[in-house]
């Protein structure tokens, strides 16, 4: 039976997770924790060959296994399946069903494979409290994987779901300096709709999002070192945009050319910085991430952009530029990728 885990989230935690605190597999000394009578629903689970009792040995194996990012145990019929996501992994989804328990390394982050999840955001969710996307970018405060087994699991997923609240990681609030690479990411119905990569070297919490940063896009047109290409943080502040990847960073016009934006707060301006079609800034729901559908640039004012559910950022620690140069994609859109 799968519940849904906006409701059973906190049952689940609550009622059913105990912690195996003995050192386990190899000498890295990983704790993982046990969640009761759930399973973690991957895009992959294989059989990891242990038919035994033994919950111990079962988590070794996955240990020992590449794919494997947590254990679903069956210990009725003596199953062992390795998943390729763990309990706190991006967009990893937690089913209620009898007879199972998930084995899962306890974690103080997010992890989309080798990115961690720094930043999220969904639409419309500053209806519900008084902090704004603004405010939550800058609210050092704000550490919300200082507390993953108490949050929401839909603050760390591809949909659009029942989090109340930005997620930001305390790195935020310290930037590291190993950050090689930065990825800005929207989704809607769960599907990746835009994905940008930057070069995060050198950078701050800010400065990663710039065109001579750029990496690599799934906009056709946007390439790396494009001089008509302007990416700001907070380049459109007056008019309550953030994240803009556009043609020009005025916007003393209505005439806004470019990729993406994001309407941080209620602007009654443009045709687009309204929600609905009714000319009044209270129809408005912040925040709105308007991005072009169409793979090229768009005029934002002719509304032929799209509105996708959720926005992620995320970093990586890992230098892959070496190896990604001697494969002869580095610093190329994803658009000229085979």
């Amino acid at each position: 039976m799968t519940l849904d885990p906006r409701l059973t989230w906190p049952v689940l935690l609550v009622l059913a997770r105990t912690v195996l605190a003995a050192q386990v597999g190899h000498t890295s000394g990983t704790v993982y924790s046990r969640t009761q009578g759930a399973r973690v629903s991957p895009d992959l689970e294989f059989s990891l060959g242990t038919r035994t009792n033994n919950r111990t040995a079962c988590v070794v194996a996955c240990k020992e296994h590449e794919l494997c990012h947590s254990v679903n145990f069956h210990l009725g019929d003596s199953l062992c399946m390795g998943t390729s996501k763990a309990l706190f992994s991006f967009g990893s989804n937690l089913t209620a069903e009898d007879g199972w328990e998930n084995f899962s390394p306890q974690a103080t982050e997010v992890k989309d494979g080798d990115w961690v999840l720094v930043f999220r955001a969904q639409h419309s969710v500053d209806t519900t409290r008084d902090e704004k996307l603004l405010t939550a970018w800058n609210n050092d405060m704000l550490r919300s994987d200082d507390h993953l087994d108490t949050l929401p699991r839909d603050c760390f997923s591809p949909f659009a779901g029942n989090c109340a609240d930005f997620f930001r990681s305390s790195l935020m609030a310290d930037w590291p300096a190993t950050v090689q690479q930065v990825r800005l990411v929207l989704f809607t119905g769960g599907v990746q709709k835009v994905e940008m990569v930057f070069d995060g070297q050198g950078s701050d919490r800010e400065s990663w999002y710039s065109s001579g940063r750029l990496v690599s896009s799934s906009f056709t047109d946007m390439s790396p070192g494009d001089t008509n290409l302007h990416f700001s943080v907070l380049g459109q502040l007056s008019s309550n945009r953030m994240f803009v990847a556009l043609t020009s960073l005025d916007d003393s016009t209505c005439t806004q050319e470019g990729w993406l934006m994001v309407e941080a707060e209620p602007h009654n301006r443009c045709l687009f910085d309204r929600y609905t079609t009714i000319f009044s800034a209270s129809d408005f729901r912040s925040p709105q991430f308007l991005y072009s559908n169409t793979g090229s640039q768009i005029n934002f004012n002719d509304r032929t952009y799209k509105q996708a559910d959720v926005m992620a950022i995320f970093i990586n620690l890992h230098d892959f530029s070496r190896v990604q140069d001697q494969m002869g994609f580095y610093k190329r859109p994803l658009s000229e990728k085979a």
